[in-house]
This record gives C-alpha cells, sequence and structure tokens, in this order.
C-alpha cells in the first residue's frame, strides 16, 4: 500500500515580485513552533471574548488567570536564560522566532490584549480583536496607580499588562524590523501614556527607540523632559536613564543633538538629580540633594555610600555613570568641558586604582574606566598616531630609530603630555596581569572590567602613549588571554563542559560568554596596533641603515657577503614582538 508523509512548507514573497512567492522545505523544529504560535493566539481570542458585551462583567468575573500563563510561556520560551521569572527573565532571544511572532501578530496582540479591560485606553482600534468593545472594558487607567494596586482585581490587570509589555520588549529586542513595525502601529504613543505606572514601559520604550535612527532623529525636548519628571517625581530608577542612554546612541555611533539636549537639560539644568562626587584628601566623597537623596543627609565616603544604600539608588548611580560617558562619545567637544568639570581625571582614576572598590564595586570601577576612555583619552586634543609613516624626514631618521617610539609621536606638533596616563598604564597592567589568564563566563562583572580595560588600552596605543618596553610588560598577558582554551561558561560543572561551549553567544544576568568574545576581538584589535608599531620602528632602523651609515657602531663583516651591514635575521618566535636586531 502507499505510504503518506505530511512535509510542512512555508510560502514568501519574492524580493524583486510581490505577485510572485515560493513554497520551501521547513525544519520540523520550525513547525512545532507555527503549531505553538497558533495555540497561543487562540488562547489570546479566548481572553478578548470577555469584552464583547455591551455592558461591562464585573472586575472580580474577569480571568486574567489563562493569559498570564500563556505570556509567560512565551517569554521563556522566546528568551535563552536561567531565570525562571517572566518579570526579570534576560537573554538573548531567538531572532528567528522573533519574526514568527510579528508576523503572526503576537507583537501587536500582546500591546492589544494589555488594553483591553481599560475602558479609558488611548489605543484607538483593536485591529487584531475587532469586536471587543470600550463599554465592556470594567477597569480604567486609574486602576494602575500605586494607591489603588492594593485591591486584587487591579494588581491582577496590572501584572497581566507587565507582562504583555515584557513580552513586547523581548519581541523587539535587537530588530530592527519589529522595532520599525511597533513604531508603525502607533503603540509608541500609547506607551508614553502609561508611563509612571510601574509597567516597565520605560524599558520597552528603550527597546523601540534602541538604534532607531529615524525615531531618533524625531525626539523632542518634551520626550526627554517627561522623563526626566519621570526621575524627579516617581523615583531615581536605572530605567530612566536606560531611556536617555538609547536617545544618545545608534548602532555603536553618537546621536550628536541628543547628546547636547541631555547634556543641558539634566547636567546643566537639574543637577539636583545627580549624584555629585568629589576628590578631597584621599577619599572620593559623595553628596547630593537630600531630597532625592535622603541617604546623603551628610557626605559620605563613596565605597561606605555603594555599601549601605539601596539596590535602586546604587543601580541609577551606575546608569548615570554610563550616560556621562556616552554624552561625550564621539568628541563631543561641547559637551566635554562640562563632564570634566563634573568628573576630574585625579578622581576617576583614584577610584580605578582603589582596591576597596574593586573588591567590591567592580561594576562601579569599570565604568569610570569607560568614562576615562570617552573623556579623557579618545579625545582632544589626543589623535590617531598609530600608522606607518612612509614620508620622512632624514634629520629625523637617528632620533626616530634611537627612541623607539613612532614617527608620528616624534614629529607630532600636538602639545600633550605623554606621561599624563603613566598611573593609568601601570593600574591596566597590573589588572590583566593578575588575572588567571583564563575568563569564566559566570564572572560577568570581572570580565565586563577587563574589556573596559583593554578598551582604554587600545586607545592608548592608537594614540601613541605606548613605546616598545610598555609592549613588552603587556604582551604576555594579553597573549595568555587571546587563548582561550581554559575558558569556561561555568554553568555546569568543568569535567561535564563541552570543549565548545564557551564558543556559544549565552547572555543572561549571570553568565554571558559574548563579552568574553567581545575581550577576544579587542586583544586582537590591540596586537594589530602593535604590529603597526613594530612596521614602524623597524622602517625607521631601515632607513637609518641607509641613509646614516656612519652614524652606526663598527661591526665585523659578514662571513658570507661583503656588506658589514647583512640582513636581520628572521625574528623567531619567542622573541619579543617589537624586538628590532640592531647591527
Amino acid at each position: 500500500g502507499s505510504v503518506e508523509e505530511t512535509l510542512a512548507v512555508s510560502m514568501m514573497p519574492s524580493q524583486h515580485d510581490e505577485d510572485i512567492f515560493g513554497i520551501n522545505l521547513i525544519e520540523d523544529s520550525q513547525y512545532k513552533d507555527i503549531l505553538f504560535i497558533w495555540t497561543v493566539k487562540q488562547q489570546f481570542y479566548e481572553f478578548a471574548k470577555q469584552f464583547v458585551m455591551p455592558e461591562p462583567k464585573p472586575k472580580d468575573n474577569i480571568h486574567f488567570e489563562q493569559i498570564k500563563k500563556v505570556i509567560t510561556a512565551m517569554i521563556i520560551w522566546l528568551v535563552q536564560s536561567d531565570d525562571p521569572d517572566p518579570v526579570t527573565r534576560e537573554g538573548i532571544a531567538d531572532t528567528r522566532r522573533q519574526q514568527m511572532l510579528r508576523e503572526q501578530h503576537i507583537l501587536d496582540m500582546a500591546f492589544e490584549a494589555g488594553q483591553l479591560p481599560l475602558a479609558d485606553t488611548t489605543l484607538e482600534k483593536m485591529i487584531n480583536f475587532p469586536k471587543t468593545l470600550r463599554s465592556a472594558a470594567p477597569f480604567r487607567l486609574s486602576d494602575l496607580e500605586a494607591a489603588n494596586r492594593s485591591q486584587p482585581d487591579n494588581a491582577r490587570l496590572h501584572y497581566m499588562i507587565l507582562l504583555s509589555l515584557r513580552l513586547a520588549s523581548h519581541i523587539m529586542r535587537g530588530n530592527t524590523a519589529n522595532r520599525l513595525y511597533v513604531m508603525k502601529m502607533g503603540f509608541v504613543p500609547l506607551m508614553e501614556k502609561q508611563l509612571g505606572y510601574a509597567l516597565k514601559v520605560a524599558p520597552t520604550l528603550t527597546e523601540v527607540y534602541a538604534d532607531n535612527e529615524v525615531l531618533l532623529d524625531l525626539v523632542e525636548e518634551s520626550s526627554i523632559k517627561t522623563f526626566l519628571d519621570l526621575i524627579r517625581h516617581t523615583g531615581r530608577e536605572a530605567r530612566y536613564i536606560d531611556f536617555l542612554i538609547t536617545l544618545c546612541l545608534a548602532n555603536g555611533k553618537a546621536v550628536r543633538k541628543n547628546q547636547w539636549k541631555v547634556c543641558n537639560m539634566l547636567i546643566k539644568d537639574r543637577p539636583e538629580l545627580l549624584v555629585k562626587l568629589q576628590l578631597e584628601e584621599s577619599s572620593v566623597i559623595v553628596s547630593g540633594d537630600p531630597a532625592y537623596f535622603p541617604k546623603l543627609a551628610k557626605p559620605l565616603e563613596l565605597c561606605e555610600w555603594l555599601s549601605t544604600t539601596d539596590k535602586v539608588t546604587r543601580a541609577y548611580f551606575e546608569k548615570c555613570l554610563f550616560l556621562y560617558g556616552l554624552l561625550v562619545l564621539g568628541r563631543n567637544l561641547k559637551n566635554t568641558p562640562l563632564l570634566r568639570q563634573l568628573l576630574p581625571y585625579e578622581l576617576l582614576l583614584h577610584v580605578v586604582r582603589d582596591e576597596k572598590m574593586k573588591e567590591s564595586h567592580l561594576n562601579v570601577c569599570a565604568a569610570f574606566v569607560s568614562i576615562i576612555r570617552l573623556l579623557y583619552v579618545d579625545n582632544s586634543p589626543h589623535d590617531k598616531l598609530t600608522n606607518v609613516e612612509t614620508v620622512r624626514i632624514w634629520d629625523n631618521v637617528s632620533l626616530e630609530s634611537s627612541t623607539h617610539q613612532l614617527t608620528s609621536r616624534t614629529t607630532s606638533v600636538l602639545a600633550i603630555d605623554w606621561a599624563y596616563f603613566e598611573g593609568l598604564k601601570s593600574t591596566l597592567e597590573e589588572f590583566i596581569a593578575s588575572d588567571d589568564q583564563y575568563q569564566n563566563a559566570t564572572r560577568v562583572l570581572k570580565n565586563n572590567m577587563i574589556l573596559q580595560m583593554l578598551m582604554v588600552m587600545a586607545c592608548l596605543i592608537e594614540a601613541g602613549f605606548y613605546e616598545k618596553e610598555d609592549i613588552e610588560r603587556i604582551r604576555v598577558p594579553l597573549l595568555a588571554l587571546l587563548d582561550g582554551r581554559m575558558d569556561k561558561v561555568g554553568v555546569v560543572d568543568a569535567s561535564e563542559e563541552g570543549p565548545f561551549e564557551r564558543c556559544k553567544p549565552w547572555k543572561t544576568n549571570t553568565c554571558d560568554t559574548t563579552v568574553i568574545m567581545d575581550c577576544k576581538s579587542e586583544i586582537c584589535k590591540i596586537l594589530q596596533l602593535v604590529c603597526t608599531m613594530r612596521l614602524d620602528m623597524r622602517l625607521s632602523l631601515l632607513l637609518r641603515q641607509v641613509g646614516c651609515p656612519a652614524a652606526l657602531p663598527p661591526c665585523p663583516r659578514h662571513p658570507l657577503t661583503s656588506n658589514p651591514y647583512p640582513p636581520p635575521p628572521l625574528t623567531p618566535p619567542h622573541v619579543p614582538l617589537t624586538h628590532i636586531s640592531t647591527p
């Protein structure tokens, strides 16, 4: 008899002709995902049936339990993480599933379902639930206020909307097409109206704006003022600063006009919303407006304050540090003077070198390293000097070859104090050399500190602050860190971990393999700069031999040639990278 076989296929339109489509076989896992999504859609429709009658049901007759279970399952299914809590779960979202959730309209259903119970929602039309009526909604937006959330029915509604926004946030994370879709569907004004109700709307808005150059270019001062007012009246919370950070950055590049707006409106016009730092003798003292920072009624030492203040305020302070760096990203010379006045280099270096701070608050130290890089190293008056100079002045060749420095540094006319960052260089070298020479993905804070130090080291080398002797000191620890054979993910026992587990992308609150790969990438960048330095120095020595033979010390003739200065032998692997044999 014949055997029937079922094949799972998908249809997709041609990129060049919308009237033509192709039929492709799909994997069994993708077919199962589609079936799961269809099941979820039916649960959304069942939830919506409660709001089709002309008269509203009593609040206690609205059932939220099933829709909450469905949204929770969707978040766990979409996001790779070891955290089972759907509210706090963070990790890398499956990009294929993100696309499917948008194409199957789960993304807009997540927004609309949270608005179905609200009679005064600002969402004009429910596209996916056209039969629902506003008159059937028993709740109002005021029920979400803190004073009313103590009532059980209002609390259930609040949690359901919170989960819906968390799901929408994960569907958009890192997905440009999904972000543009949300903007096109008009959900941004809806979310702005619901700010301040503890629904985590700010992180969802942040995902919409992240790397969205079209939307970032349209940001008005009123939008920034809304978040600054939330900081003033609702509380000093990190998620509001996260939104300001997003406004200043698009695909790794600075958004100039948003940098200026945020700097003027927060740093210049509202300094009372910020914690102030001051270096006094051998301590960094923290102060602030007691109206917004009650525990700073009297100044405290930085490490002591970080250890005693509440978790929310500490997270707010850490995000502010990250924002300070981004306000000068890309050499923003308009913001730089104000930020340098707020954060002097001596204060930043003192925190980075403080052993007590590194033991207790390594993430804060990493933020200060990042500020040093953006505010002082990769900023005016420094320039990129690590390159091979192919045009030379003969009178300078002798000096260039004897000092073992970059040619561009010896001929630079910039007014630079080349010893200014010596303390920073020694701190970087000590920390990297003192490491275990391997990385564990569960040590997220330490790995991030290493990454920030490698990034500032690369900037220092690029700006010409490293000489041959400096490179000799950092070469061995850098190569040891680059060799990742001993690196571990750390989630399971080391004996059970496969040899290539560390190469898989894994990013949660407690484990991050991506930052380890970023460290390797940064080390490769540093070694490329070192090779450029070596080539420039070798060219100086070659020109010295050709143009100034009289200046060289006498040496015996080579037995195989009449040339008194034979070419140097090939550099063996164990010889330092910048070593050059001189006659």
